[in-house]
């Protein structure tokens, strides 16, 4: 299954303003096999 890479985007986004996630935005990321440069804040 092919994930696009806005909607891995969408997810980091999420998972990174969750109060109980303990991983960087970096880490994230790379689990999800994507640029950290195309990450916008």
């Amino acid at each position: 299954m092919d994930i696009p890479a806005n909607a891995k985007y969408g997810i980091i986004r999420e998972t990174s303003l969750r109060t109980d996630n303990l991983l960087s935005v970096k880490q994230l990321c790379s689990l999800a096999g994507v640029s950290r440069s195309g990450y916008l804040v």
